[in-house]
């Protein structure tokens, strides 16, 4: 009705200012044409959008939008694992996009930098 209808304008809003939320909002009622004509194609595009520039709450949204549960669940349960690992979860925070480190503790000097240190 004519809620939904405003609700994806207020969607379409959220989207063009950058908004994670707002576009996968728009991509979802595109998707199940919630106040807007049904589009899955477009739909698709908007959540592979996320998967590869969004943030990681928005790259789990779009796995799970686009049908990739078991690849989604994956990735959150490697997260957990790697970041249990200093150094392996500052990897997991750089292989799942997350722009801080997963990881409080400094990332440790390799033997070549330690040389450069004492030279």
């Amino acid at each position: 009705g004519k809620s939904a209808k405003k609700a994806f304008m207020w969607a379409q809003r959220a989207a063009s200012l950058r908004s994670a939320r707002g576009t996968f909002d728009v991509a979802y009622m595109l998707q199940h044409g919630i106040g807007v004509k049904k589009d899955e194609e477009e739909a698709r595009k908007l959540f592979e959008q996320l998967l590869y520039h969004g943030d990681l709450p928005a790259r789990v949204a779009a796995l799970g939008a686009l049908g990739y549960a078991a690849v989604r669940d994956y990735f959150l349960a490697l997260r957990k694992t790697l970041t249990a690992v200093p150094l392996l979860g500052h990897f997991a925070g750089w292989l799942l996009g997350s722009a801080e480190p997963q990881s409080s503790q400094p990332l440790p000097q390799s033997p070549v930098e330690q040389s450069r240190v004492q030279v």
